[in-house]
């Protein structure tokens, strides 16, 4: 990868940030005057067998995309970040925040080390004066020393709330951008000798569904946390359905019901047509949220994980070019190589406010006994 050509992520700064509260792999961190619960987890997955590196490298998955040798990312100190989530989103609340909160918090806490981190998942971002905003396909590559590095990141947004998404990358003169909204869902990848990045290929037998064929394999691994990336290439004999989300605008206010939630995302199905490429990333452990859990009546928060995508070249007026995936299907007899990163620490952050000396969610007004019982009950 040759740096010069990406945006410079900046460094985290110690001024702005402080420690309020620290017991048990739990925190109250204080970052810009906003005040966050930071809850750290173990997840215990099975041991595999290392997949022989040679099948990854003459397959060139990653060739020429930001970052080609992807499989020596992925150290046993690989973990996930959630920040924000859906709470923010359905509540129409506290959802604007900087990407270098959670970098900082993360130097905060001593979760990143003095080691090289790529960076992978998927955000949102506001629109502003000087840019669209939209979807995020995060890509970033990060010196653990001091938070900063470049970025690749790249947001889809719509020229109106019925067509397709553009994608324009997250950045301005050189520096990415750091505004963010709703949710930041990625993966540290810690690079390494030893990393437990495993290459596998799909090869239906008949159609498939990517994200549940994934799911399932790491279900037979014994993998309860993971991160996957992948480019998907048609060809001439294969092209592939896809079903993609973007949101068309900001939320206002709260939602009385799930049709608010699927009213405000424009979804579309298309195909990945002979000669493109597909970029496909995202995470997935069990996101218990009960605030989801109530406001649908049961149904579990991404239950597949939580992917976002992108048409890497040539995307037509027909495709969305940056998008929340909901659907990728796999044609029968159809070869789709992937690496999966088994992952055993989750980091979550959620808004809090201080009260006369207690402290609660700052969008729900739950106490923090209750946010980390929620979280930490798995």
């Amino acid at each position: 990868m040759k740096e010069t050509y990406y945006s410079r992520v900046k460094t985290t700064e110690k001024n702005h940030i402080k420690c309020l509260f620290y017991s048990n792999d739990t925190y109250i961190i204080e970052v810009d005057n906003r005040i966050f619960l930071v809850m750290k987890k173990h997840i215990s997955n099975k041991s595999v067998e290392l997949t022989n590196k040679k099948d990854f490298e003459d397959n060139n998955l990653f060739e020429d995309s930001f970052v080609e040798d992807r499989l020596v990312f992925g150290g046993k100190n690989s973990f996930i970040v959630d920040m924000q989530g859906i709470k923010n989103f359905i509540n129409a609340k506290l959802l604007d925040f900087k990407d270098y909160y959670v970098r900082s918090i993360l130097k905060e806490i001593s979760q990143l080390q003095d080691k090289k981190y790529l960076r992978v998942g998927v955000s949102g971002a506001p629109r502003l004066k000087y840019h669209p905003g939209g979807e995020v396909v995060e890509e970033q590559l990060l010196n653990g020393e001091n938070g900063g590095g470049v970025s690749n990141s790249i947001s889809g947004y719509l020229l109106n709330e019925n067509g397709f998404s553009k994608g324009e990358l997250l950045s301005r003169s050189g520096k990415m951008l750091e505004d963010r909204m709703v949710y930041s869902h990625t993966a540290f990848l810690e690079e390494s000798s030893k990393s437990n990045t495993l290459f596998y290929e799909l090869n239906p037998n008949s159609e498939v569904e990517f994200m549940d064929q994934v799911k399932t394999l790491a279900d037979n691994l014994g993998f309860d946390a993971f991160c996957v990336q992948t480019i998907i290439k048609a060809t001439e004999q294969t092209s592939f359905n896809i079903k993609g989300r973007v949101l068309k605008r900001k939320p206002k206010k709260k939602f009385s019901g799930l049709e608010d939630a699927t009213e405000i995302g424009n979804e579309k199905i298309f195909k990945l047509e002979r000669g493109q490429k597909l970029l496909v990333v995202g995470t997935y452990y069990c996101r218990k949220d009960a605030d989801w859990f109530d406001f649908t009546n049961g149904r579990e928060y991404e239950r597949k994980g939580h992917y976002h995508a992108r048409v890497l070249q040539d995307c037509s007026d027909f495709q969305h070019e940056v998008f929340h995936l909901r659907e990728l299907n796999i044609p029968k007899n159809t070869v789709v190589p992937f690496i999966i990163t088994p992952i055993n620490q989750i980091v979550k952050i959620t808004p809090v406010e201080e009260k006369d000396g207690v402290y609660f969610c700052s969008v729900t007004g739950k106490n923090l006994n209750t946010l980390i019982e929620e979280f930490k009950d798995k």
